[in-house]
């Protein structure tokens, strides 16, 4: 049987692991961050600055992890469609990143950035440019729906406060 990932996207401090921790206790799956995999794999590669000194070289960390390190064959990935670069531009993960993990769906998180900039300034003790971090929304949202019409799987776009029976719906529906 082929591994299934759910892919959980959306900016820092929008909600994911909140969302995936719950999702993967109501549904008995595993939830792996896209960047503790890369961790695992590469030391060092983010900062509190929330920035990547080399996003597509990352992501080939990401695929190699996944393939050494996971082997269970239906899981919870979250992770970005688009991140801070060294030069803290917006930029986006590579096509190719998406179409080797091929997920079987995308679940893709938004807010008001003002609640994600109070999450990521309790979380982290830091504050950041609410312009950068609503653009940088407005992207993932773009390139999301830009990566699952190419890759042709379901797209759930969620908002943090809204009801959760939608995704546990289309969950229960692939899996």
């Amino acid at each position: 049987m082929k591994r299934a990932i759910f892919f959980v996207a959306g900016i820092h401090g929008v909600g994911k692991s909140t969302l995936c921790k719950k999702i993967s206790k109501l549904h008995s799956l595993p939830h792996y961050s896209a960047s503790e995999l890369i961790q695992r794999i590469r030391s060092g590669t983010y900062s509190s600055k929330k920035v990547s000194q080399n996003v597509g070289k990352n992501q080939n960390f990401l695929i190699t992890a996944i393939n050494e390190l996971v082997s269970e064959q239906t899981i919870i990935l979250d992770g970005h469609f688009c991140l801070f670069n060294k030069d803290e531009e917006i930029e986006r993960i590579p096509t190719q990143t998406f179409m080797d993990l091929s997920p079987c769906a995308v679940i893709l998180m938004h807010d008001e950035i003002s609640s994600v900039m109070r999450r990521i300034e309790n979380r982290d003790n830091t504050k950041h440019s609410t312009e950068r971090f609503a653009a940088l929304q407005s992207e993932e949202i773009l390139y999301g729906k830009k990566i699952t019409e190419k890759l042709n799987i379901p797209l759930l776009i969620f908002n943090f406060n809204d009801d959760e029976s939608e995704i546990h719906n289309l969950i229960n529906t692939i899996k």
